[in-house]
């Protein structure tokens, strides 16, 4: 359905666009599904991706065995018909078969399905279900790499293995809200979508069997819930709070929007539309009204990916560096909208487009599958597409333990992955990363891949099937060719082609009535793999050890063994059935000489007379597969406070939420038969910090947070930064640089401690690792200093009036240069009718990292950035005084203007231009030090101001600052009395409580309040 531009001004003519709020932006899914992938390759070198998730699952096969007979003949027109999503069916038809036995006790026993190391890939947002009554949208995330193991957890000879890539096309999706949350101190409201919080989750994986479909999404979503913020939460987009020009943003909310016709799953632009966020500026005392569903749709078709809307109202603050500050709020700091036309239908509508700047550099290609020893070369592209040449590449398997394995990459971003001797895995991801060097700074990049051991993969490799099954749907994927397929060895069945991927094999009637049935099928599309299906046609009471052996290299032995006591006396014969490879009377096998990877069925039979009394198999696959080694334990596993007492068991810092405690963590593997294997990527990428007592892990924080906000309810108690923050640290910063050789002997994790407590405490912290394998390691299972560490939180301090310097400075007017005398009525400095003067506030202990201008009242959250007074309130007084606001923080931007509340040309009943462009003096001014400007004027009537406007204004401003150890200020900068002779001359600072401050009041929390980092922003999405 279009919605071109022509359309999109006709709407806007009836002025219902911005619903009372100051401005609205919109952005397509497009450019936020671009960020997101972004978001997703920087993590992947920052430690902070996804992690791989594990997890077994149970089912009742007896059930399974009921649906399967009701079902299968369905199934198998549907794959006849090619009706059926071969992604959905696949994974199916092999658990089906999982417990589907012949045994009552089998039958009553279930299925066990392990899933390893399941690897997902970039987020994909989808507006399909979106409703401008919410902030809803779908995601997406294909599975890119792991394995599946399915069996049966009482007989273990019905099972089936195979290996998952992003080709194969399966996928989870989950209902997600948006939210807006907003930092106090870094002056950021963040659009962000967080994993944890996801719902109505889906997967492809088991579409076709609901009962395990079921068991995988509770587990799912129950890992994503635990999921820490600094690895499950997204960003699409910032708002920059800071400064307080009349069009910055303060108020907001957001919705999601289906692009017209987008909610149809057949069209060409399913799932397409747009993320609205309505926002309220400090020009405007209300907020707006909420979309009606038949909101309009703002973003028009063609090259557009952002529209931007003022309202009607406020276009005569839309001076070009006004507007142009305006833009550049609403989305990442490495992004920029870039104008394409503006109309002024009613409102300003401005459209264009969300593009990364230049320093913003991508690798590609992204997500490729290669198979081992094979090249691909990378190429690193500046923000505007263009090649540039990449200083240095570097290349890391995220599983890797050895060097070999991980591959190499050339200086100029040529990848060769590791031999099939060196490998050591069947899917191995590996991360590229690129830096760029410009003007000091050191600019990084990524993307992923995945190198495949088999570079044409099988779906299933290896199964036992029940006497039920009546047909096997078998697929591959490799480079994208048509797969070739053909029967191996004995022919026991028919293949039917589906398509250029898959195909079904059906066993011969007769044939299944024999004891064990093997066939073998061959796959070929340029590269060859192979499938080996077992069907077991009679209950095995021979008991084969073990019913599976996986990676036996050619031309080595195996011997396999028996346990089962039926028939003891009666003689064994061993043979191989079907598959590649020779097997002796004593049950040891031998693989061929063949380096192709083939799974060979090995039978022993109970013979007498030539009569076969009872069988038994196992399955051994020949590979060339030899599994990377790995570490058993470690030499050390340390935790210090880098700079502490008690060589580094020992560390303090003030309980303020803000201010740092370097950590670093050690860790050495112990050497296996002379050998030293690291840690891998994912191992150290698992590491978490404890609470020794209450077991809790220390939640990591978003890089975005400056520290632990004060006024959450619930708030946790610590945090963790990746980084140094702006604030000082406790004790010293981390001595050393980020460790660039990831493969190191010794190896080691730096983190940043926040602690936010009313009184002192003392805490203990450990830390913890997981090893690929699943297994957790420790460091208080050993003792020594380094075992753990003791953090004590000092108590915050108080601040007095008297804790501050507050004098005033003549800027213009009379007595220009002078300070500010003490006395209010001294006539010969304040005869001079218009004047301004800068009161400086300071602490001599720091200088101020971070200044908020805040509400004290429930009623009226919007804070009053700026005072006012007249020398008497009569209706002919037209002696005034109103202040303005100025702060940087050290090593900010510069504020070019003086500063002024939002309304205070209304509730002076001036012209805003009067308030405009008045330029900081910085011959007075410097940063980390607040100024209150105070203007005198001799010409504003009272009789003309608001008087709504002007109550809320004359009490004074409130304040909340930091200094550079995190600890806060709050104060009142307010008037003189009006009974005082001069009041609107002077200003005076009041010191005030924290618990005076509704948005800044501390919380009371308890130990228990650590269980999840809900404490870092403020939420005001609704």
């Amino acid at each position: 359905m279009s919605n071109s531009l022509e359309q999109v001004l006709s709407v806007m003519k009836q002025g219902r666009a911005t619903l009372g709020w100051s401005a609205v932006a919109i952005y397509s899914r497009e450019r936020l599904n671009r960020l997101l992938q972004q978001q997703y390759n920087e993590r992947l070198h920052e430690l902070r991706y996804l992690p791989p998730f594990t997890t077994e699952l149970a089912t009742a096969s007896e059930m399974l065995a009921a649906r399967m007979a009701q079902q299968q003949p369905q199934v198998i027109n549907a794959v006849q018909a090619q009706q059926v999503e071969q992604s959905k069916l696949r994974l199916t038809v092999d658990i089906d078969t999982v417990g589907a036995q012949p045994t009552t006790r089998a039958s009553q026993a279930g299925a066990s399905v392990k899933l390893q190391a399941i690897e997902f890939g970039t987020p994909v947002l989808s507006f399909s279900n979106a409703s401008v009554s919410n902030s809803r949208a779908r995601l997406c995330m294909n599975i890119v790499g792991g394995s599946c193991t399915a069996g049966s957890r009482a007989d273990s000879r019905m099972f089936s293995v195979f290996t998952l890539n992003e080709a194969m096309g399966y996928s989870l999706e989950m209902d997600i809200d948006l939210a807006l949350v907003r930092g106090s101190v870094d002056h950021t409201g963040r659009v962000t979508l967080d994993l944890s919080r996801g719902s109505k989750f889906s997967c492809s994986l088991f579409a076709e069997d609901a009962q395990l479909n079921v068991a995988l999404l509770k587990a799912l979503q129950g890992w994503f819930k635990e999921l820490p913020s600094s690895r499950s939460r997204f960003e699409l987009g910032v708002l920059d709070l800071d400064g307080h020009s009349p069009l910055k943003p303060q108020e907001f909310i957001i919705r999601t929007q289906a692009a017209p016709g987008a909610g149809l799953r057949n069209a060409q632009n399913y799932g397409d539309g747009a993320v609205l966020v309505f926002i309220r500026v400090q020009a405007d005392a209300a907020n707006g009204g909420s979309p009606s569903p038949n909101y309009p749709y703002l973003l028009p078709d063609g090259n557009y990916s952002a529209t931007v809307v003022l309202a009607k109202r406020h276009l005569d603050y839309a001076t070009e560096e006004r507007l142009e500050l305006l833009n550049s709020l609403l989305f990442p700091a490495d992004y920029e909208f870039i104008e394409r036309s503006r109309y002024t239908p009613h409102d300003l509508a401005i459209f264009g487009n969300i593009n990364p700047q230049r320093t913003r550099f991508t690798v590609e290609p992204n997500g490729q599958v290669i198979g081992a020893d094979e090249k691909l070369q990378f190429k690193l592209l500046d923000g505007e597409g263009r090649e540039v040449s990449a200083h240095r590449w570097r290349a890391v398997g995220l599983k890797s333990h050895t060097a070999a394995s991980q591959g190499v990459i050339s200086p100029n971003g040529l990848y060769r992955a590791a031999s099939h001797e060196n490998l050591g895995h069947e899917v191995l991801p590996v991360v590229v990363t690129a830096e760029y060097d410009e003007a000091g700074e050191t600019y990084r990049a990524s993307a992923r891949l995945l190198v495949s051991f088999e570079r044409l993969q099988m779906m299933p490799r290896v199964i036992s099937l029940p006497p039920e099954r009546e047909q096997v749907p078998l697929s591959a994927w490799g480079a994208g060719n048509k797969v070739q397929w053909q029967l191996d060895g004995v022919v026991a069945g028919a293949l039917t082609v589906i398509d250029d991927q898959s195909a079904a094999f059906q066993p011969d009637a007769e044939r299944r009535k024999r004891t064990l049935l093997a066939q073998h099928v061959v796959a070929k599309d340029g590269d060859e793999g192979a499938a080996a299906l077992l069907m077991v046609n009679a209950q095995q009471l021979l008991g084969v050890e073990p019913n599976f052996v996986p990676r036996l290299k050619s031309t080595t032995s195996y011997q396999l063994g028996l346990s089962g006591t039926m028939l003891p006396n009666m003689r064994r014969r061993w043979r191989v059935l079907s598959g590649p490879g020779e097997v002796d009377q004593h049950g040891r096998f031998t693989a061929s000489a063949e380096r192709t990877t083939r799974t060979s069925a090995v039978v022993c039979e109970a013979v007498h007379n030539g009569v076969i009394f009872a069988t038994d198999y196992s399955l051994v696959e020949q590979s060339e597969l030899v599994p990377e080694k790995t570490w058993q334990s470690l030499a050390k596993h340390g935790i210090t406070v880098p700079g502490g007492a008690d060589m580094g068991s020992k560390g303090s810092l003030y309980g303020n939420g803000f201010q740092q405690m370097p950590v670093k963590i050690t860790v050495q593997t112990s050497r296996v038969d002379g050998e030293y294997f690291p840690l891998s990527v994912n191992e150290l990428a698992s590491i978490v910090i404890a609470d020794r007592v209450n077991k809790q892990n220390v939640e990591m924080m978003p890089e975005t947070s400056e520290g632990l906000e004060d006024g959450v309810v619930g708030g946790v108690a610590w945090a963790l930064r990746a980084t140094a923050n702006q604030f000082q640290s406790s004790v010293g910063a981390l001595a050393e640089a980020a460790q660039e050789d990831i493969l190191a002997d010794e190896q080691f994790q730096a983190f940043y401690l926040h602690g936010r407590s009313r009184s002192s405490q003392v805490r203990e912290f450990v830390t913890s690792l997981q090893k690929d394998s699943g297994e957790w390691f420790s460091s208080d299972e050993k003792t020594g200093l380094d075992s753990k560490i003791e953090v004590i939180t000092r108590e915050v301090p108080s601040f007095s009036d008297s804790d501050y310097r507050f004098i005033g400075y003549r800027v213009d007017g009379g007595g220009q240069g002078e300070e500010v005398p003490a006395r209010p009525d001294d006539d010969e400095f304040y005869l001079h009718p218009k004047t301004v003067d800068y009161w400086k506030l300071q602490y001599p202990g720091s200088p101020f990292m971070s200044c908020e201008v805040v509400s004290d009242s429930v009623d009226d959250p919007t804070p009053a950035l700026s005072t006012l007074a007249w020398e008497s309130e009569h209706d002919y007084e037209e002696y005034c005084s109103y202040t303005g606001f100025i702060f940087e923080a050290p090593g900010a931007a510069r504020q070019q203007n003086i500063a002024f509340h939002g309304q205070l040309s209304k509730a002076l009943g001036v012209q805003s231009s009067l308030l405009a462009g008045i330029r900081v003096n910085r011959n007075v001014y410097s940063p980390g030090s607040l100024v209150i400007s105070n203007h005198r004027t001799d010409n504003i009537s009272f009789a003309k101001s608001d008087p709504k406007t002007r109550e809320k204004l004359k009490d004074g401003i409130q304040l909340a600052l930091r200094d550079k150890l995190g600890n806060p200020h709050y104060l009142r900068v307010s008037y003189l009395s009006e009974s005082t002779v001069g009041h609107r001359n002077h200003l005076r600072h009041v010191a005030t409580p924290a618990a005076y401050l509704r948005a800044w009041a501390e919380p009371e929390r308890s130990d228990q309040d650590q269980e999840q980092l809900g404490g870092t922003d403020h939420e005001t999405n609704q």
